[in-house]
């Protein structure tokens, strides 16, 4: 084997396993702010029920959600078919 051959093996495992690394750590990030999410979502809904209207809500998280996913949190998730 040459050593181009060689250092071309080792450039590609190292890819290989960096391409690997990277999907972990994406997989982790993903985790987190999923939790930062859910943690958001509650802290809203809470908010939302003791009476701060939608507005405020959204001033005090500095817009970090539009107004149509501050209206997903903060709405019952088991609505009633109105059509039943």
């Amino acid at each position: 084997m040459t050593d181009h051959t060689h250092a071309l093996r080792e450039a590609a495992d190292e890819y290989r396993r960096e391409v690997e690394r990277a999907k972990e750590i994406r997989k982790q990030a993903d985790e987190v702010q999923r939790q930062a999410s859910d943690k958001l979502s509650a802290v809203m809904r809470t908010a939302y029920a003791a009476g701060l209207k939608k507005a405020a809500i959204l001033r005090a998280t500095n817009h970090v959600w539009s107004r149509t996913w501050l209206d997903r949190a903060v709405e019952p998730q088991d609505k009633p078919d109105p059509t039943a």
